[in-house]
C-alpha cells in the first residue's frame, strides 16, 4: 500500500485523470494521496467540488476524511508558519511558548472553520471513512486501531506488523503551554463569536 504526498498541491489540467495515472503506475495493492481542502479551493479552484468527488467515487476511489479540531489546526499551522517546521522525526527540546498576533490568529481560525464546513458539505452525500486526528492518532494504540479501520475501508489485508511512525509531536499537549498570550487569544475568540472553538 502506498499513500502519496499532497499530489494536487500544484494546479493540474485534470485532477481526476492525474490521480488515475498515479494510481495506475503504483505496483502496490492500494494507492492513496492526500488532498487538502484549501487546495480544492485555492489551487485547483474547483467550480464543482462535489462533482469532482463524485467522479472519484464512481472511478472506485475510497474517500477518507481526516478531521482535526479547528483550534488545534490553527495553532499547528500558525506555529509551523513561524518556525518553518511542519514535522520532526526526533523528540526535540521543550519549545518556548510563542506570542501570536491576535487578529492574524483569529483570521486563520475563522478560515479553518470555513474549510472544515466546506469539507463536510462536500462529503455529506458520499460514503467515506471519518477519522479524528485529535482522538484516533493520539498514540500508538489509537494509531493501530485507526490503521486497521483504514485497511478494512479500502479492502486490503491488515499489516502483519504494527504500524509505526518516525514523526514526533511538535507542540505540547496543552495549547496554553504553546501560546504565550493564550488568555488574550481566548478573550478575542469570545468577543468574536468563536468561543465554541475553544480547546477543551
Amino acid at each position: 500500500m502506498l499513500c502519496d504526498q499532497e499530489v494536487l498541491a500544484k494546479s493540474v489540467l485534470s485532477p481526476k485523470q492525474y490521480l488515475e495515472r498515479l494510481a495506475a503506475k503504483s505496483d502496490t495493492a492500494a494507492y492513496g494521496a492526500k488532498l487538502l481542502s484549501y487546495q480544492m479551493v485555492q489551487v485547483q479552484c474547483f467550480e464543482d467540488p462535489v462533482g469532482f468527488l463524485r467522479s472519484l467515487d464512481r472511478a472506485g476511489f475510497s474517500l477518507i476524511h481526516l478531521r482535526r479540531q479547528t483550534f488545534a489546526q490553527t495553532l499547528s499551522l500558525s506555529t509551523a508558519h513561524r518556525s518553518n517546521l511542519y514535522h520532526q522525526e526526533k523528540k526535540g527540546k521543550k519549545r518556548e511558548a510563542l506570542r501570536f498576533e491576535v487578529d492574524d490568529f483569529m483570521r486563520r481560525l475563522e478560515w479553518n472553520e470555513l474549510l472544515l464546513k466546506y469539507e463536510e458539505r462536500c462529503l455529506q452525500d458520499f460514503p467515506h471513512l471519518r477519522l479524528s486526528y485529535d482522538e484516533e492518532l493520539r498514540g500508538p494504540e489509537a494509531q493501530q486501531a485507526a490503521a486497521e479501520r483504514v485497511f478494512d475501508w479500502i479492502g486490503v489485508p491488515p499489516s502483519p506488523q504494527p504500524v509505526t511512525t518516525r514523526l514526533k509531536k511538535v507542540l505540547p499537549s496543552k495549547p496554553s503551554d504553546a501560546i504565550a498570550n493564550y488568555e488574550e487569544i481566548i478573550s478575542a475568540m469570545d468577543r468574536s463569536g468563536l468561543g465554541h472553538l475553544k480547546p477543551e
